[in-house]
């Protein structure tokens, strides 16, 4: 599956579709800091960059609105509330008949309450460890980046290993986005503000 990238800057309006996804570089955070060190081994050195993004989450309106898997489940949020932090939008290349498969995926694991995925975590954190595939997980649960890697799945997406695992970093790579700012980045990336705000809903 080929994937397109355009790469947000202060002032100008970035297009996106559902079914576009977001990276996200989440500071201060354990939780985060772990998602990082943990990527972090586990990458080839010239792909190490990649483990400053440790958050993702799903496009499902062109008006900006997200899905997000997060500590206590799942949620609706908007582009507009990443605008101060590091991100960057990855557009997928995919008809909209896909988009709207892709986008389905997503909002029926948040009509029916998907949880987080914590064991994704700690079976990242061993296989880094051991240096052996190690797969703890729970059906109809999701991290951030396993919750879109599923849902590309409809669009075609094949990894390296099963999508619940599937990390920020790794998703950033197999679509082909640009590595995450440094440590002290210049101003974060702003992304256009949509007038009004239409509710998204699950089906």
């Amino acid at each position: 599956m080929d994937g397109r990238v355009a790469e947000p800057s202060p002032g100008e309006g970035t297009s996106i579709e559902p079914g576009d996804f977001v990276l996200g570089v989440a500071r201060g955070h354990r939780k985060h800091q772990l998602i990082k060190l943990v990527q972090g081994a586990r990458l080839a050195p010239e792909h190490r960059r990649y483990a400053g993004y440790t958050h993702a989450a799903l496009v499902v309106s062109a008006d900006g609105d997200l899905l997000e898997a997060f500590g206590q489940g799942m949620r609706l949020s908007h582009l507009d509330d990443l605008a101060m932090r590091p991100h960057q939008v990855v557009h997928v290349t995919a008809s909209p008949e896909v988009r709207e498969r892709v986008v389905a995926i997503g909002l029926h694991a948040f009509a029916g309450r998907a949880r987080y995925n914590a064991l994704a975590i700690v079976s990242t954190a061993l296989t880094s460890a051991t240096g052996r595939p190690v797969s703890l997980s729970v059906a109809g649960t999701h991290t951030c980046s396993g919750l879109v890697a599923h849902a590309l799945l409809a669009a075609g997406a094949v990894y390296d290993v099963d999508a619940a695992l599937v990390t920020p970093a790794q998703l950033a790579i197999h679509f082909g986005a640009p590595q995450p700012p440094p440590e002290d980045p210049s101003p974060a990336c702003r992304t256009r503000r949509s007038v009004g705000r239409p509710a998204v809903t699950a089906p």
